[in-house]
This record gives C-alpha cells, sequence and structure tokens, in this order.
C-alpha cells in the first residue's frame, strides 16, 4: 500500500495529497521547460 493510503483518515493526509500533487506539477513544470530549452538552442539547419 502506497503511503497515501496508509495516511487515509489521519492528520497526516492533507499533507500528503499536497506533496503528491507538488510532485505531479512540478514533474509537468520540469518537463515542460526542458522542451522549451530544446527548442530554443536547437540549431538551426
Amino acid at each position: 500500500m502506497s503511503i497515501y493510503g496508509k495516511t487515509k483518515g489521519t492528520e497526516l493526509e492533507k499533507t500528503i495529497a499536497q506533496l503528491a500533487t507538488g510532485e505531479a506539477v512540478g514533474g509537468g513544470m520540469y518537463y515542460a521547460l526542458a522542451r522549451i530549452a530544446k527548442a530554443a538552442f536547437k540549431p538551426e539547419g
């Protein structure tokens, strides 16, 4: 069982949910910035 499932119904549930959301958003942001950087520094030709 994941840590999220183990904290269900406890005082840590909200914190774990926020951390999971932050991780997902951060991953998406990293991917988007990597794509932008790749496009910006792509050699012409």
